[in-house]
């Protein structure tokens, strides 16, 4: 649960710094989680990786040139927020 909650943050920052098309440098990506949520070097790849995991960025690889692109949040996001609260006991 800590981690989802987490990672919903950083999610909700990268949302507000992509462009239009959702797509951003993955050496930004790392910046944002090093600079703001002071992620370790070593720990940022398994950041990403997990993020992947969860369907929030997709990385788009070498060929577009190391690129991620941010997955905008479900529609039924409310609910889940409620679902969230609930499984961490403050509701």
């Amino acid at each position: 649960m800590e981690k989802l909650t987490l990672y919903l943050c950083v999610h909700k920052r990268l949302c507000d710094k992509v462009s239009l098309s959702g797509v951003m440098p993955k050496k930004d990506f790392f910046r944002i989680i090093g600079e703001l949520y002071h992620i370790p070097k070593k720990f940022r790849i398994i950041v990403m990786r997990e993020m992947e995991e969860l369907e929030m960025i997709e990385d788009l690889g070498i060929k577009n040139n190391s690129n991620i692109k941010v997955n905008p949040l479900p529609e039924d996001f409310d609910e889940e927020m409620d679902k969230i609260y609930r499984e961490s006991g403050l509701f």
